[in-house]
């Protein structure tokens, strides 16, 4: 947990330290290379929404607003419904700010941020979860068709069901710093494809459950590092939507098909 605090303070100040080596007499920040999905802030690339409109992705639900040309904020919809609904907090909120760009070079840090908080009902337990995750997006344009992104992230879920002293109490952690690289390439303006790989040099789960006298305190070595690699297609469905569908792998544990769906309001 230690080592995560210290990787986020260093994505900050990464990105602090670039942003003041421009100096004061360096040229003005400049807009970035405008590709074919540019107007979406996805979780592995540079794109903002633009000032004062919206986005919205299924099957995620996630809804973001463009504050200005270099900051977008977002919630998941489907939780903050919930919210309403069951006056219990299902929180998921996102803030992505570009701190430097140009016509060759965008970089941006985002933050991401859920709580969740289940009452105690019935047999059931109080239930919290958790989550916090920072990343750092550099992208640099070949062309308008042909981008290059490089990723680093940080992450951290706690999950806890009771308190240590219930017979069903169980907990859950799990701590990640990975980093990777992307490519992006269009056809044209509505056809293109895409991948993504990132290895985890630190990736620490922990599990306690006394009730099934399971405890586990897992820190991968140099021998089986984790690592996530994704592929896929993107088809434009109108100027300002898209839909993709591909394939993901964790480290051979967890992969399947990926679909999803944005548009811009």
């Amino acid at each position: 947990m230690k080592q995560l605090n210290w990787l986020c303070f260093f994505i900050l100040l990464i990105s602090y330290s670039a942003y003041a080596q421009r100096g004061k007499d360096s040229i003005q920040q400049t807009a970035p290379t405008t590709t074919p999905l540019s107007m979406f802030a996805g979780y592995f690339d540079t794109g903002m929404v633009p000032k004062n409109r919206l986005s919205f992705d299924l099957p995620l639900t996630g809804l973001d607003y463009g504050v200005s040309e270099n900051l977008t904020i977002g919630a998941n919809s489907a939780l903050s419904v919930l919210t309403l609904f069951t006056f219990q907090p299902f929180l998921y909120l996102k803030a992505r700010y570009r701190f430097f760009s140009n016509k060759d070079i965008s970089s941006v840090i985002t933050g991401y941020a859920g709580y969740v908080y289940l009452s105690p009902q019935g047999n059931n337990l109080k239930t919290t979860v958790s989550y916090y995750n920072f990343t750092n997006n550099t992208s640099y344009f070949i062309n308008s068709y042909n981008i290059v992104t490089f990723h680093l992230t940080a992450l951290n879920l706690n999950l806890q069901s009771g308190e240590p002293q219930d017979l069903k109490y169980f907990k859950l952690s799990v701590s990640t710093v990975a980093f990777g690289v992307g490519y992006q390439l269009f056809f044209n303006d509505y056809v293109g494809i895409e991948g993504q790989f990132l290895y985890a040099p630190f990736f620490r789960i922990g599990y306690d459950d006394p009730g099934q006298q399971t405890s586990l305190d897992y820190t991968a070595g140099s021998n089986s590092i984790p690592y996530f690699a994704r592929f896929l297609m993107n088809v434009k469905t109108g100027k300002e939507s898209n839909l993709n569908f591909g394939f993901f792998n964790l480290s051979d544990l967890i992969y399947g098909p990926w679909i999803g769906w944005q548009v811009l309001f």
